[in-house]
């Protein structure tokens, strides 16, 4: 299934130069390592490629052939924390920079030189040939690397300023043999994890088989035999929040997809391809079953550019799924079954319908509102009936858990 977790100062006029001297990375430490926040500013994406690589003197200077990298951030711009999960594949050879660590962000239009902003700890092979790098720094940030005036081109760099403008952001990493770097690409905003709206515009339902995967030259790829997909949709337009339930049947193997995840809405009418405009975690338990649910909040980036460069999902609103939901698609992709494990079109249905059942511990506190007002004279029946509603409560809370822990 998908994966998710430092060299001293010079003038950047000499990077060049000290780049092609250093033939080893030194480790440093160039932020503080902290815990996850629990809640986030912004999110963002980056695919990197080897054509889009820049030398400090402005040429293109290609990287790697065959290397790509994705570059997932999270960011607290109020405590100036930034979450990382760096997947590298296809990249050889020891890294090399004269910064503090060879992977960053650098403050740099699309297809001109910049300084670095930020040092990550660089990826290191996970066993499988992919180099993987997270975790979570706190600024102020370094990057061992000096402007011309003779400040470390970290100082004073804030979190804000990738909030205030992503694109004019890069990410890369470098190595001895591409020392301009392997792979470069621009930030794009991705989606936030957030709490479900108070209201909805919309709901959906897409109930995928495997019989309609389709693969991307528009012929049918049929998917994993006996599989099965129930994806349901809530979304408020006004807000650009999706709730999403999805719950994969059947379905094995290891996810596979050059997006961000391999779980997907897809622009495509039926019988037909078309590009990933959202990007959902994938769905995780144990058994035959596997099941993800959560809200996100766009901008949405989908890790799959357009043939201009462009994120497929940049753009993107969810009212052109309400104004046409026939024209979307839900679907999954594994590692046996790339082009979809299972897939099927989006239908509207009844908000009312989609809305979740009340739980149990509502029922139970509804019935001790109940009792309470029953008993206006009567405080022993008022204290029977909350215990007995915090005593449902607690059993519920204690099943959901046990059910949680199943998932795996």
């Amino acid at each position: 299934m998908s994966d998710r977790r430092p060299i001293r100062a010079i003038a950047i006029g000499g990077i060049a130069a000290a780049a092609l001297a250093m033939t080893t990375p030194v480790v440093a430490q160039a932020a503080t390592d902290v815990d996850e926040p629990s809640e986030f500013t912004s999110a963002f994406v980056v695919t990197a490629t080897p054509a889009t690589v820049i030398a400090n003197d402005g040429t293109p200077t290609p990287g790697q052939e065959g290397a790509t990298g994705r570059f997932e951030y999270r960011v607290n711009a109020d405590e100036e924390i930034i979450c990382f999960a760096i997947r590298l594949t296809g990249v050889t050879g020891d890294y090399q920079s004269p910064a503090l660590t060879a992977t960053h962000i650098h403050e740099a239009e699309a297809g001109q030189p910049g300084p670095p902003r930020i040092a990550f700890p660089d990826p290191v092979d996970d066993g499988t040939g992919v180099r993987v790098s997270e975790g979570c720094l706190q600024g102020p940030f370094e990057t061992g690397v000096l402007d011309h005036a003779g400040v470390d081109t970290g100082e004073g760099f804030s979190l804000a300023e990738l909030e205030a403008n992503p694109a004019g952001f890069t990410s890369d990493s470098h190595t001895v043999d591409f020392p301009a770097g392997v792979v470069r690409g621009q930030l794009a905003q991705g989606a936030l994890e957030v709490a479900e709206p108070d209201a909805f515009t919309s709901a959906f339902s897409v109930s995928a088989t495997p019989d309609a995967v389709i693969a991307n030259d528009g012929t049918a790829a049929p998917g994993e035999p006996g599989a099965t997909g129930d994806f349901q949709f809530r979304v408020n337009a006004d807000e650009e929040i999706i709730c999403y339930a999805i719950t994969l049947t059947g379905v094995t193997g290891d996810y596979q997809s050059p997006a961000i995840t391999a779980t997907h809405i897809h622009e495509a009418a039926e019988g037909a391809s078309g590009p990933p405009r959202i990007a959902f975690p994938n769905p995780e338990g144990s058994g035959d079953t596997r099941t993800s649910e959560g809200c996100l909040q766009g901008p949405f980036a989908t890790g799959v550019l357009s043939p201009e460069g462009v994120d497929t999902g940049t753009g993107f609103s969810l009212a052109q799924i309400e104004a046409d939901p026939a024209g979307f698609t839900g679907d999954s992709h594994t590692v046996d079954f790339v082009p979809g494990v299972v897939r099927g079109q989006l239908a509207e249905v009844d908000l009312e319908e989609a809305a979740p059942a009340p739980s149990e511990a509502e029922d139970a506190l509804d019935e001790a509102a109940g009792a309470d007002a029953d008993a206006a004279g009567a405080p022993i029946g008022i204290i029977v009936a909350i215990v007995a509603a915090l005593a449902a409560i607690a059993a519920i809370v204690i099943v959901v858990i046990r059910r949680r822990g199943a998932r795996g």
